[in-house]
């Protein structure tokens, strides 16, 4: 292992790690957002969707014009936009403008995250490339538990004076970091073959994933409105026109932003269905602070904390794991069955109401050793059979299945968390929300325990 590369993937990992880290710390600040602005729910609504929106909407793109111009150079690109879009938000006079900054972040974010994925594909020899999707993966995900860490602390101590513009100042020293490391050390890749831009397919994908995601958004605010069904009907039908745009690209040998046959792929699919749902405990993350803090009257700093169990279990098992020969299909199972049991137990806790610390700590500790070991070998998995010239087109779709899931996962806990509280306590709401996601998350094991017999 060449010491030179190890480097490369720390300022690598590094940017990845400010896009979901500025997520979860920005969910954090909204009571400070709304106190200052005076702000409705819908605008602070629109603080947190229009950065998912927009990486969602932009990130199987971003990763084709890896592909095209070069990983370093778009990866740098990105880098240096959302640092400048953080200044933004952090110096945003209304509430008009954090939002249209967060749109502008939401871009940044991503360009910077295919990138990642692709070159650590490229960079890394195939026995050094487990370890290095490891580290990816166990940072990308412990910055969901640092989001609500570091945002708690950073509020709680109010820096400077100031409290929710401190969560964007913080990426501004570690984006530009990201920025010096990769311009010295990070070599330019990109596919050999030369392609054109296809502007059209470009265009209809972007379209599609946008308007999904604001009609799913929107959906339990505008009561499943007309205009909204429209929105994921419109959605629908440029998906179709999208397939059949690149289907006919294909045959006239253009050049064309999926080569669709990575989606014929029956692996490769089944694991791209299992990172989607799989990433709908997103919405646990949403949930459950706003349980601590509404109903337990607990504020950012303890809301943080209370989160250590499962970010304990979630930095133990990737260090844990490798030491045993298992494969890799059963160590996605094996974490999978964890997660599901972590969440069902979780659930259980609140429905049942007496029970001790120790049986919510414990459920959260095997909920997260599970996500742990999980989000490392669904990388490694995913990417292992790609084929040199199709990794950014591989890992934009599948950050784009990440981002889907975290959205919808929001959505759709959030919708049930919230309509379950006018007939139930605090309690039994989070508790049956829960036991959904468990629900999901065995849903998910079966799928695991197919890719185990059918790899």
């Amino acid at each position: 292992m060449q010491y030179k590369q190890w480097w490369m993937l720390f300022f690598l990992v590094l940017g990845a790690f400010l896009s979901p880290l500025d997520f979860f710390m920005a969910n954090m600040a909204l009571p400070e957002i709304k106190k200052d602005f005076y702000a409705t729910d819908s605008e602070l609504q629109l603080v947190i969707a229009a950065y998912g929106v927009t990486y969602a909407s932009c990130v199987i793109t971003a990763g084709k014009l890896g592909d095209l111009f070069g990983r370093k150079q778009i990866f740098m690109s990105g880098m240096f936009l959302f640092v400048l879009a953080s200044v933004g938000c952090a110096l945003s006079p209304t509430v008009n403008f954090l939002i249209g900054f967060r749109i502008v972040q939401g871009l940044g974010a991503a360009l910077i995250g295919p990138q990642v994925l692709a070159s650590i594909r490229i960079i890394f020899k195939e026995h050094e490339r487990g370890i290095a999707l490891g580290i990816f993966g166990t940072v990308f995900g412990l910055s969901a538990i640092a989001g609500q860490l570091i945002g708690g602390y950073i509020l709680r101590t109010g820096w400077f004076n100031l409290t929710w513009q401190n969560v964007f100042w913080i990426n501004v020293p570690i984006g530009l970091l990201s920025c010096v490391g990769s311009y010295f050390l990070l070599p330019e890749n990109k596919a050999s073959q030369k392609e054109r831009i296809d502007y059209g397919g470009m265009v209809f994908i972007s379209l599609a994933l946008a308007l999904f995601i604001v009609g799913i958004v929107e959906a339990k605010n505008q009561n499943w409105s007309g205009l909204i069904m429209a929105m994921i009907l419109l959605s629908m039908g440029l998906f179709i026109l999208f397939f059949w745009f690149e289907q006919q690209r294909i045959k006239r040998q253009k050049s064309v932003m999926i080569y669709l046959p990575i989606l014929m792929n029956r692996l490769f699919l089944r694991n791209l269905l299992c990172i989607f749902l799989y990433n709908f405990i997103a919405g646990f993350f949403l949930i459950y602070p706003y349980y601590l803090q509404e109903g337990l009257g607990w504020n950012s700093m303890q809301t943080g904390y209370a989160i250590l169990p499962y970010g304990l279990g979630f930095f133990i098992s990737p260090l844990l794991v490798p030491r045993f020969s298992i494969k890799d299909h059963r160590i996605a199972w094996i974490g999978q069955w964890m997660l599901a049991i972590g969440f069902l137990s979780t659930s259980l806790y609140f429905l049942k109401a007496d029970g001790g610390q120790w049986w919510l700590g414990g459920s959260l500790f095997v909920a997260g050793f599970g996500h742990g070991i999980l989000l490392p070998v669904l990388m490694k998995i995913s990417m292992a059979r790609m084929d040199e010239k199709m990794v950014g087109q591989a890992s934009g779709i599948i950050s784009t299945a990440i981002q889907l899931g975290s959205v919808l996962g929001g959505v759709l806990l959030g919708t049930l968390f919230f309509n379950l509280l006018p007939a139930f306590t605090f309690e039994k709401s989070i508790g049956l929300t829960l036991l959904f996601l468990a629900i999901i998350q065995f849903f998910v094991v079966r799928l695991h325990r197919l890719n185990f017999k059918n790899k």
